[in-house]
């Protein structure tokens, strides 16, 4: 089989088995290194080993570990703790509702002083920064947009808060008022009358049916969205 012996080793017959001819059974190590067939492979380059090793383990922790988003911590760690208390409270007497008014009002409270000392912090290191009140109003507009520039009627451009809350006063102000001047009769009236196709006219509702009307409701009722009731 080959030229080298030690290829194999611990090679023995074995007599019990009984082949029904002089052949024996003949068992052995057979020994073979792999080191050349593998020097014949191609190799793989270390960054290539290390992009695949990178990429399995993001695709194995994207399963269990979400990533999550950094938010900025506006409260201190005493309030979440007041509001996991206020969680897990529960209110079987009068006693434990007054309890349980008393922690919301504490939990108002540290609210307002937290957001208080946040805004004060930013403020100041806004200050540091030799940066101006727009960088700060938007930090803290939490993505919300601001209007900056208005444009006018006559084509101009107005900037800051009192310019553009003036603007917006004439314009709505404008907007909304009437030049029209209202007519003080129906016959001076230049709209269009009323014309009833196939009907008759609707007299108008006389006193008599009006009286008739409430001295048949009932009383004890609730008021509809005229706000009348019964007892006049």
């Amino acid at each position: 089989m080959t030229t080298r012996r030690q290829l194999f080793s611990d090679v023995s017959v074995i007599a019990r088995v009984k082949t029904g001819s002089d052949h024996r059974m003949v068992r052995g190590t057979l020994n073979l290194n792999v080191k050349l067939e593998r020097c014949l492979e191609d190799c793989n380059e270390v960054d290539d080993m290390n992009d695949k090793l990178v990429e399995t383990v993001h695709a194995v922790g994207a399963k269990f570990c979400k990533t999550r988003r950094r938010r900025t911590q506006k409260v201190s760690d005493h309030t979440p703790n007041l509001v996991a208390v206020r969680r897990e409270m529960k209110v079987h007497s009068s006693t434990d509702l007054t309890a349980y008014r008393q922690l919301n009002r504490q939990i108002s409270k540290c609210m307002q002083r937290d957001l208080r000392n946040f805004n004060t912090a930013c403020i100041e290191e806004t200050i540091e920064r030799n940066q101006g009140s727009k960088v700060f109003a938007r930090d803290l507009s939490a993505r919300k947009s601001q209007l900056s520039k208005l444009k006018t009627e006559c084509g101009s451009i107005v900037s800051g808060a009192p310019k553009i809350l003036s603007e917006i006063e004439r314009f709505y102000g404008q907007l909304y008022t009437s030049s029209l001047e209202p007519y003080t009769s129906v016959s001076n009236d230049p709209r269009a009358s009323l014309i009833r196709h196939y009907s008759e006219d609707i007299p108008d509702v006389s006193l008599s049916e009006i009286r008739m009307a409430l001295q048949q409701l009932k009383n004890g009722k609730a008021p509809g969205e005229d706000g009348i009731t019964r007892s006049f």
